[in-house]
């Protein structure tokens, strides 16, 4: 996902507010990484699922993966109003989506074996984001 500087969006007025920060990366503009940002062909891709105020946090590191890594994307979640690209993702065959998320008893069975990906490309599914913002607890 592009930045979007005309998007709708809280004004950023938390520590570093202030510093002048690169505009691909957000960081700081002396430690800017765009230049070093490598362009990696996987044999799998990274869906970031993500708030709507979290993509353009300067402090997001989910942002790096879908950067570094060709075929990733970033996703907006809506508890109410799902992001249809992200729906058209799920169901696209050549793909094998999976969630990833800590192991724990009880999850053996759900868990996915590389046998079971069918010469599917894996599409690993981040839940990106605060625990009182994430994709899964958003107020709309």
């Amino acid at each position: 996902m592009a930045y979007d500087s005309l998007a709708p969006r809280k004004p950023f007025v938390a520590r570093g507010s202030k510093i002048e920060r690169c505009s691909g990366c957000f960081l700081p503009a002396q430690s800017c990484l765009c230049s070093d940002k490598p362009n990696v062909k996987a044999a799998a891709v990274f869906w970031l699922l993500t708030h709507n105020d979290e993509c353009y946090k300067p402090t997001n590191t989910g942002r790096l993966i879908v950067d570094a890594i060709q075929g990733s994307r970033v996703f907006k979640w809506s508890r109410t109003n799902p992001d249809s690209d992200f729906i058209s993702a799920l169901s696209d065959q050549r793909y094998a989506p999976c969630i990833v998320f800590p192991s724990g008893d009880g999850y053996q069975q759900r868990m996915v074996e590389s046998a079971a990906l069918s010469g599917k490309t894996p599409a690993f599914i981040i839940l990106d984001g605060t625990w009182r913002q994430g994709p899964g607890v958003c107020s709309d």
